[in-house]
């Protein structure tokens, strides 16, 4: 007896008593060619990059990639997502012109995945990244273009309930080694050092070097990687935020005022990574742009600190116009919610140190009386046009345009564009391609949980 195992090979099962019977001569067809793996059908041209370090599939916990394709020509995207031990899934869509689509992380990789995303097109596509917690606070963030040797983070906490953690992606195909710099209050100082295997992620706790602190860090690599902070606060761990690190420090820099929940609290973080003082001037300014305050201080060389403008100014609605003699790094961090009930939320807001023409904001949404807001801050010595495209439902645009007066400022509620409540994504343009700031407040009714976004600009054609 014997079993067919391919076409015209057998597999004999010899017995003693028979072995007269069985064939002298067994013909086999020559070995055909060596499998192997199909080559994966990549992108020919790729356009444009985002890399987004953090991400979970765990239980009640919501990770949603927003995809905008703002451009005249169809795009083909690809969703790449690796976790702590290499690549796992790779996506592809199509993207009509001026159209967006929201892909679902979890059914993409299943539950309880720690995750980085890598968004590219073939033409240019915005991407963002919604973190959505059952019953607790979320964060939403678009990433970063391009990956760096060196990330500065101004503002951390590890005391109390807050856990900081830094999340490093290495899309790259041999093992990154990170060296992380960690400043606190009162001129202490640690260092550490950690590896980032190929095409991976990794996360450290700050805690375990500087516990109890007020924290600002600087990490280094001999690969371009891309790092971001997560923290999250609260008792039950109710508050949760991210921010990417810059990658530069700046003597120009601007932060929105933003639009905020009543009884917010915040504070601006400054961090001076260079081996010279800083001599840092802030004019703080209202959300019509007028200056409410200006002030002066000095951070010394590798050095930290905060300006509470709540304690200071009994206010968290101030933004800031920052200059100094050597290059700094800014953040805005601010609090909000029911905070005796323990029902708390948090945003941090990095600095921007240049205005742009033309600007993106991928995610955003009126449904459930959540509330949306674009804020647009004109600099100028003239007064500003813009043109606001808001695209929603998939492929279907509504135009609107709108006035800055020079050296003003305005928060412009989403839904008063016309649009139905739900989600959209924003493509501001200057009219006359005079320089702006812009910024969005995401916010859901209640004002306990959402976030604040800096745009991504458009890159010039």
């Amino acid at each position: 007896p014997y079993t067919p195992l391919f076409r015209s090979v057998y597999i004999y099962n010899f017995r003693d008593d028979l072995i007269g019977i069985v064939p002298l001569t067994i013909n086999a067809l020559p070995a055909g060619p060596q499998a192997a793996p199909t080559p994966e059908p990549l992108l020919a041209t790729v356009a444009s990059t985002q890399y987004f370090p953090e991400g979970t599939s765990d239980i009640g916990v919501t990770d949603q990639m927003d995809l905008v394709n703002p451009g005249a020509l169809p795009a083909h995207v690809q969703l790449r997502l690796l976790n702590d031990v290499g690549w796992t899934t790779i996506m592809r869509y199509v993207l009509p012109a001026r159209s967006r689509t929201t892909a679902n992380v979890q059914p993409l990789v299943g539950n309880n995945q720690v995750l980085a995303a890598v968004v590219q097109a073939d033409q240019t596509v915005i991407s963002g990244r919604r973190i959505a917690r059952a019953g607790a606070g979320g964060s939403y963030s678009v990433g970063t273009t391009k990956p760096d040797t060196r990330w500065y983070f101004a503002d951390g906490y590890t005391v109390g309930s807050f856990n900081e953690f830094l999340t490093v992606v290495n899309a790259n195909a041999t093992p990154a080694h990170v060296h992380i710099h960690a400043v606190a209050d009162g001129e202490r100082v640690k260092t550490g050092d950690f590896t980032v295997p190929a095409s991976s992620r990794r996360s450290v706790q700050v805690s375990d070097l500087l516990p109890n602190a007020a924290v600002s860090a600087t990490l280094t690599s001999d690969l371009p990687v891309v790092a971001e902070r997560l923290q999250i606060f609260g008792n039950q761990g109710q508050g949760l935020t991210t921010t990417l690190g810059s990658s530069s420090a700046s003597t120009s820099q601007y932060i929105d005022p933003g639009h905020l929940p009543s009884g917010a609290q915040g504070h601006l973080a400054l961090y001076n990574p260079g081996q010279a003082p800083a001599r840092v001037n802030l004019r703080l300014l209202t959300g019509k742009g007028q200056v409410a305050h200006a002030l002066s201080l000095v951070v010394k060389a590798g050095q930290r600190a905060n300006v509470d403008l709540t304690a200071a100014f009994h206010t968290a609605d101030l933004g800031a116009m920052i200059t100094s003699d050597v290059p700094v790094v800014a953040e805005k961090a601010v609090y909000y919610g029911r905070f005796k009930q323990g029902v708390v939320g948090g945003s941090d807001l990095a600095s921007i140190s240049q205005p742009t023409t033309s600007v993106v904001f991928p995610g955003g949404t009126t449904a459930g009386g959540a509330k949306d807001y674009l804020n647009l801050f004109n600099p100028g010595t003239s007064g500003l046009t813009v043109a606001v495209t808001a695209i929603y439902g998939g492929n279907h645009l509504l135009r609107r345009s709108v006035d800055v007066p020079a050296q003003q400022r305005l928060s412009l509620p989403v839904n008063s564009l016309g649009l139905p409540p739900g989600a959209s994504s924003l493509v501001v343009t200057a009219a006359a391609g005079t320089p702006f700031f812009a910024s969005q407040s995401m916010f859901n009714s209640s004002g306990t949980d959402g976030t604040e976004v800096n745009g991504v600009p458009l890159p010039t054609p």
